[in-house]
């Protein structure tokens, strides 16, 4: 018994190409959620900053391979508070220079204060984590959800055909 075509070479070629691009999407989500750094929180940082110092308690290593960064502690309105950051920026010594007990610039966010870093936030990129998520990069699963659909569709739809071929031969 000889089966049917089912696609032509270019309709092969474009259900390839659908699949490749939902599956990159799909894969591309969590990281993206994952990020976090598109955090409302982070926005609000960059908005409103205040400026204050603090005192470098520690240097480490971020992460295997990762930039020196400084620990340090500060205190607003009462409230201790810690962060950690490149110490570079607003005219702090190099993080490679900075010692337990050094003085260093900081800024933080006037609506949060245990968010801080030794920068600039309204000139960096990469906002320090807050740790808020933004799920609405959850829909680029969508077109993975679509294609799977019908491609489920379609499979139950060809198997129905030929059993129904089958039968009327058989009959």
């Amino acid at each position: 018994m000889k089966l049917p075509k089912m696609y032509t070479l270019p309709t092969r070629l474009l259900v390839v190409c659908v699949w490749t691009i939902a599956i990159f999407l799909a894969l591309g989500a969590p990281f993206k959620v994952l990020d976090g750094t598109e955090g409302k929180r982070s926005v609000d940082f960059q908005s409103h900053p205040r400026s204050t110092s603090a005192v470098v308690v520690n240097t480490f290593i971020n992460g295997l391979g990762g930039d020196l960064n400084a620990q340090y502690k500060y205190t607003v309105n009462g409230h201790g508070y810690q962060g950690y950051g490149e110490g570079g920026e607003l005219g702090n010594k190099n993080t490679t220079q900075l010692k337990p007990g050094d003085v260093i610039a900081i800024e933080y966010s006037a609506l949060d204060p245990s968010l801080s870093c030794p920068c600039n936030i309204r000139t960096t990129i990469n906002p320090p984590y807050d740790g808020s998520r933004d799920y609405s990069s959850l829909t680029l699963l969508i077109p993975l959800v679509i294609v799977i659909g019908f491609t489920v569709f379609r499979r139950h739809k060809v198997k129905r055909t030929l059993s129904e071929r089958v039968d009327l031969r058989d009959k």
